[in-house]
């Protein structure tokens, strides 16, 4: 039966861009259909990560920072990195670069407006039932809609941020705060954020690391004050809002021997124990498009980090008090250019053995051990 695209992107938002923009460069590129519920590409998000590598919207960076502080006040590790500086790619700028990209791709079509309802994997194909009853027919589908998160499922990083015009504010233009801790207990790990984006421009997130059945209350009051307290100025004048919940749980990743792939957040490309998610999706993205139309080989290096998320996520369920010391001990002796790589996805050997060693051994011995063996074998 005859297919009406070689590749379905259902949901083109960072992982399906990524994603069609490296199937288009191919030197046999498929036929791509772009679908998404959206009709206009506005700014929605933000992303942040360390820059280890190189990919398609490396010119939508807007903000590079070599400097970044963790930990709480007076008691902050600062730490600098000019070979990987901390970088922003605001979403409106990266949209309008892969938009920009695809449509130079005469195998791209767009059907922008349309919800996904159904698909139905058949032999050979894919069919892809739209919300207004047409469906179409795929040999290849990637699904990047974004997951359920339900308050049950387990950790979340929930964030609400300001971007805030400060006048008079006193503030190294340098300098990120990566988390200003202010409450490690059993409701959870909550700390700033803050990203100097001028002179007296301030993104400023308020974000909680929240277990399992916990839910934080935000407000523009908590996070102006902080503003006005830790970054100083006057009249602070919020431009623009930002929301977000990530997942901290293991989320199923890319189907292998399936025509229907999930991609992104859904397919577990966000980092669990950080959140970051941009690099991970740039590096999924590579991997799919090499493989392409084939199934991408697993690797020991991607069982590795997550196995180590797990013991992570396991030890700060037990213990969430400990959260901000975990942090600043990973920060302080931990060398930069390791950690990052690391935190990247995308550690060497030495890296990995480098995070094992700063962090206090029992407790995540004794998280190993509940998480992998038997029950009753540690006795």
């Amino acid at each position: 039966m005859s297919c009406d695209y070689d590749v379905a992107m259902v949901g083109a938002g960072l992982a399906g861009l990524s994603l069609a923009a490296r199937l288009t460069a191919l030197p046999n590129p498929p036929r791509i259909l772009m679908i998404d519920p959206r009709m206009t590409y506005d700014r929605d998000r933000t992303w942040c990560s360390w820059s280890v590598q190189s990919h398609p919207f490396v010119e939508c960076v807007s903000h590079r920072w070599p400097e970044w502080t963790v930990g709480s006040g007076k008691a902050s590790i600062v730490r600098r990195c000019e070979r990987f500086p901390y970088q922003r790619i605001p979403s409106d700028a990266l949209y309008r670069k892969a938009k920009a990209l695809l449509e130079q791709a005469p195998m791209v079509t767009w059907a922008l407006g349309q919800s996904v309802v159904k698909l139905n994997e058949t032999p050979g194909l894919v069919q892809i039932d739209f919300s207004d009853g047409r469906s179409v027919k795929a040999s290849q589908v990637y699904d990047s809609r974004p997951p359920e998160i339900k308050t049950n499922d387990g950790w979340r990083q929930i964030f609400c941020g300001l971007e805030l015009r400060c006048p008079g504010a006193r503030w190294n233009p340098e300098k990120v705060v990566l988390m200003d801790f202010q409450q490690a207990d059993e409701n959870g790990v909550r700390f700033f954020y803050v990203l100097p984006l001028s002179s007296d421009i301030f993104l400023v997130e308020d974000t909680w690391l929240c277990p399992s059945g916990k839910s934080p209350h935000f407000s523009d009051t908590d996070i102006l004050s902080y503003a006005s307290e830790q970054i100083g100025g006057s009249e602070l004048e919020i431009l623009h809002r930002e929301k977000g919940t990530i997942p901290m749980f293991a989320m199923p990743k890319t189907t292998v021997g399936s025509r229907i792939t999930a991609i992104g957040t859904r397919g577990g490309a966000v980092r669990s124990s950080s959140g970051y998610a941009f690099t991970g999706i740039q590096q999924e993205a590579e991997t799919l498009a090499a493989a392409y139309p084939g199934p991408p080989k697993a690797t020991t290096g991607a069982f590795f980090l997550g196995a180590m998320d797990a013991i992570f996520l396991n030890t700060i369920n037990k213990h969430p008090e400990s959260v901000p010391d975990y942090m600043c001990r990973l920060f302080q002796n931990v060398k930069p250019e390791r950690l990052i790589r690391f935190m990247e996805s995308c550690p060497t050997l030495l890296d990995r053995l480098a995070v094992m060693k700063a962090l206090p051994l029992w407790p995540f011995l004794v998280s190993m051990m509940s998480a992998f063996l038997p029950r009753g074998s540690t006795r």
